[in-house]
C-alpha cells in the first residue's frame, strides 16, 4: 500500500484525534496500581488529576493508560505494555511513569514523496482512564476489524481534552512534507507530552510540546463504555465518519 502525500497526510491526520502527554515529577507515595520493576529513571512522567467539579468521591477502581493509535486509521490501536508503565493513585491524582518506548508496531513512518527517505517517524499515544474491573493493572483492545473496543471486563472511563503522548523516532525537517502545525514532530527524538490546541483550526490544530505544567485534568464520563471516550473537538483518533460528496 502506498503512503499518502504530504497534503493527504495533513488532511487525514487532521481527521484523527491526537491527545498528548506531559513530563512531570517522579512517582510519589500512594496506591500502586501497576509497577515496572528493574527500571531506573522513567523516560516520561505525567500527572492526570480529577478536578473538584467532577464531584467524584474516589478514583478507586480507575487507572490511567496510554493507547497508541494510528493517525492514518489503518493499523490496530495498541496499549502500552504494563511492564513498561507504572501508575500510582493518591486521592484525586495519578502519577504515571513510562519506562519503555512504544510498541514497534505503533511507530508510523511517513516517507518524503520526493526522495523516499523517512520524513518523520513517530508514535501517537492517547491518554485514557479506564475501569480496571479485574484489578490486574492492564487492559486489552480488540483489533480495528472488530471495532477497537476494550476487551471486557475492563471499560473506558474517561480521557483528556488536550494532552497526548508523542514519541519522536525520526524528527521532521523544515521544508519537508510535515505540516508545521505539528511542532512537536520537529523536535529531537524521544518522548514528549504535547498539547493539542483546536482553537486556531479544527482542521489543522497546533500540536506543541508542553514545557511548563505537566499536570492536567481528566474528564470522567457519567458511565463507562467499551468504546473510546472522546473529549476533543479536533484530531480525534477514533474512526472519523465521513460523508461522500
Amino acid at each position: 500500500m502506498g503512503q499518502p502525500s504530504s497534503r493527504a497526510f495533513a488532511c487525514r491526520a487532521a481527521a484523527v484525534s491526537l491527545a498528548l502527554w506531559a513530563v512531570g515529577s517522579g512517582a510519589g507515595c500512594g496506591d500502586p496500581l501497576a509497577t515496572a520493576s528493574s527500571y531506573e529513571a522513567p523516560l516520561l512522567s505525567f500527572g492526570p488529576y480529577a478536578p473538584e467539579l467532577f464531584q467524584v468521591e474516589s478514583l478507586e477502581g480507575l487507572s490511567v493508560g496510554v493507547v497508541w493509535v494510528d493517525p492514518l486509521q489503518v493499523r490496530d490501536d495498541l496499549p502500552h505494555s504494563v511492564d513498561g508503565l507504572r501508575v500510582q493513585r493518591q486521592e484525586r491524582t495519578f502519577t504515571v511513569d513510562v519506562f519503555t518506548p512504544p510498541p514497534a508496531a505503533a511507530v508510523r513512518r511517513i516517507p518524503d514523496p520526493e526522495t523516499g527517505a523517512v520524513a518523520v517517524g513517530f508514535a501517537f499515544g492517547e491518554i485514557i482512564v479506564y475501569a480496571d474491573r479485574d484489578g490486574d493493572g492492564r487492559f486489552a483492545l480488540l483489533p480495528r476489524s472488530a471495532g477497537l473496543s476494550m476487551r471486557p471486563p475492563d471499560e473506558y472511563a474517561g480521557s483528556t481534552s488536550a494532552r497526548v503522548v508523542i514519541y519522536v523516532e525520526t524528527a521532521a525537517r523544515s521544508g519537508g512534507p510535515v505540516d508545521p502545525s505539528w511542532r512537536t514532530l520537529f523536535e529531537a527524538p524521544g518522548y514528549r507530552l504535547a498539547r493539542i490546541d483546536c482553537t486556531p483550526s479544527l482542521v489543522m490544530p497546533v500540536v506543541a510540546t508542553v514545557t511548563d505544567d505537566f499536570r492536567f485534568s481528566i474528564t470522567l464520563a457519567a458511565q463507562t463504555s467499551p468504546d473510546r471516550i472522546v473529549t476533543r473537538p479536533c484530531l480525534s483518533s477514533v474512526p472519523a465518519v465521513t460523508t461522500p460528496p
